[in-house]
């Protein structure tokens, strides 16, 4: 018994030693093979001891044994023009560190277990790999590795314009705002859509023959909206506004026609890129609009206040006026925006005590329209903007003529802190030597005024007139202090006869019941005077005689009219066909 329990422990353990030595070939065996299969990757140096040891050989290994698979993100929907996709490479090889395709740099990220990094939109001729020992492979594009770039190259899809809707396209002029909205072909597939596109219109107007406007991409419509004019929208809503924005109203006059589709990249720097040319097709796309008059009749800038008399005001919902006070390089402060309300009838006005006198400059005068349009005017629209929004040159100045609503009021102008101060005038004013008669509400008189129970007249000027006036083909005379005259008045050694409304007189008159016969000149006549073949008598005082007259020593009668007799016998006088009477004997 003893025997062969003992016979059976050796035959145990001899079949336990032989399984040992079986999985020890095994082992060996795989390692072996290991060994042939980094064989094409590895060489053997010798070090200075005279050692060998295996170092990796970049040479020996292909780019397809690095590279497995390559994952380009929505790499399905993606639309010209594209700058860059985001990239996850698969890589087998250990012992690398990073890879650089076309310049790009791909690092290794453990969440995803990829190599991660951006192409471009040029295809990969280019890939560098880099081992942890700091050697580095680079592979070019070749008939060797065509499989493995080619799993980098992008398959991007042709942009089309779907639609363009235009809000209207009839009876449109500058300024007027248009809503306009345009769908692309191209899918929001992770929010990856451009946030603006540009629409290119051919204008003859336009100061190249064309213009770009732009829309912004709306997500819950999937449309991109704005308007038919870009007025002077700044690059994005979220832009901090130092200088005078708007956008919107149409640019210029004239045909406009669509000529091409382009689409706003985003780098460091926003560029537009053309991506739809087709003019023939696009053409179709179209509007014109006419000139918008500008409807500022008068502008004044006036201290505290700037005011406006305009044309149609109803059409007129508010005006600004940009100032650049060029002193200021900080745009912040630069820029100064003055806005005018509708006041009362055509004017409007606004508070511009923010202008300072000396430093400011007139940029732009903007009209907003009732309609949601607006329209900008530059100084050469105001050919007289130094005399009316330029503040620093009424520093020269002591009065300011100001027409408003077709009126004129003068404000008179002084000077303290660097500001100017501005005074509405009334009553009597002295300027340049003339003088002008301003009512209660400041508004300039003209033509016939009746101050403290005297009347003036004024010139169209509004100057103070003198001297002789005719006013609707009657004379009146206006003596040195501008006041009107009634009754006789001598002027220059001749007497004339005014009525009660200053109207000057002319032929025959009955003052204080006597008669007096004036010239068609108004002169008071004296002596003989011969009307139409009847002689009359007026003495030295002008008083027409009747009765018997001796004249020059000679005897005339006078009928109770005046009229000289004549070839007829009165009181025993003979009277012959001259008027001399001769006494019967």
């Amino acid at each position: 018994m003893l025997l062969k329990s003992k016979c059976k422990s050796v035959l145990a353990i001899t079949l336990i030693t032989a399984s040992c030595m079986m999985s020890v070939e095994a082992i060996n065996a795989y390692a072996q093979e290991d060994q042939v299969s980094q064989a094409k990757q590895v060489s053997e140096t010798e070090n200075k001891e005279g050692n060998v040891s295996r170092v990796l050989d970049p040479d020996k290994i292909s780019l397809e044994s690095i590279i497995s698979n390559v994952i380009i993100e929505n790499g399905d929907s993606i639309y010209e023009p594209f700058q860059y996709a985001k990239v996850g490479v698969e890589i087998t090889n250990e012992n690398v560190e990073y890879i650089n395709v076309n310049g790009s740099s791909f690092y290794y990220n453990k969440d995803s277990n990829l190599f991660e990094g951006t192409i471009g939109n040029k295809k990969i001729e280019t890939i560098v790999v880099y081992y942890k020992n700091g050697l580095k492979k680079i592979y070019t594009r070749d008939t060797n590795n065509e499989n493995t770039f080619k799993k980098f190259d992008v398959d991007v899809k042709k942009l089309e314009l779907l639609s363009l809707d235009i809000e209207k396209t009839e009876n449109l002029s500058v300024g007027d705002k248009v809503k306009v909205s345009a769908k692309l072909n191209m899918k929001n597939t992770a929010d990856k859509m451009p946030w603006r596109i540009g629409l290119k219109f051919a204008n003859s107007n336009a100061p190249k023959g064309e213009y770009i406007i732009s829309l912004v991409y709306n997500k819950d419509k999937d449309v991109y909206e704005g308007y038919l004019g870009y007025g002077l929208e700044p690059p994005r809503d979220d832009t901090p506004v130092f200088h005078y924005t708007e956008k919107g109203g149409i640019p210029y006059d004239g045909e406009s026609k669509l000529i091409e589709v382009g689409v706003y990249v985003a780098d460091f720097y926003e560029i537009y890129e053309s991506v739809i040319k087709d003019k023939e097709a696009l053409q179709k796309y179209s509007f014109s609009a006419q000139k918008y008059e500008n409807p500022i009749k008068n502008i004044y800038y006036l201290g505290d206040k700037i005011k406006a008399d305009v044309k149609n005001a109803d059409d007129i919902e508010s005006i600004a006026i940009e100032y650049d006070n060029s002193a200021f390089h900080d745009f912040k402060d630069r820029y100064h925006i003055v806005k005018l309300n509708k006041k009362e009838g055509n004017i409007f006005e606004g508070d511009s005590s923010i202008i300072n006198l000396y430093d400011e400059r007139v940029c732009k005068v903007i009209v907003y329209k009732s309609n949601g349009g607006y329209a900008i005017y530059d100084k050469k629209d105001y050919p007289n903007y130094v005399q009316t929004l330029q503040p620093n040159d009424d520093a020269k100045r002591k009065h300011k003529w100001v027409m408003l609503d077709d009126k004129w009021y003068l404000y008179e102008i002084s000077q303290s802190q660097g500001k100017a101060n501005y005074k509405m005038q009334t009553g009597w004013k002295l300027v340049d030597n003339k003088w002008y008669y301003l009512k209660s509400d400041g508004k300039m008189a003209t033509g016939w005024e009746k101050v403290n129970g005297t009347w003036y007249y004024l010139e169209d000027s509004g100057k103070m007139a003198t001297g002789w006036k005719m006013v609707d083909g009657i004379w009146y005379y206006l003596d040195g202090s501008g006041a009107m005259q009634k009754g006789w008045e001598k002027v220059n050694g001749t007497w004339y006869y005014l009525d009660g409304s200053g109207a000057m007189k002319t032929g025959w008159q009955k003052v204080n019941g006597t008669w007096y016969y004036l010239k068609s000149s108004g002169a008071m006549a004296t002596g003989w005077i011969d009307l139409s073949g009847t002689w009359y008598y007026l003495d030295g005082s002008g008083a027409m005689k009747t009765g018997w007259q001796k004249i020059s020593g000679k005897w005339y009668y006078m009928y109770g009219s005046g009229a000289m007799a004549k070839n007829t016998v009165i009181d025993g006088w003979r009277i012959n066909s001259s008027g001399v009477a001769t006494k019967i004997k």
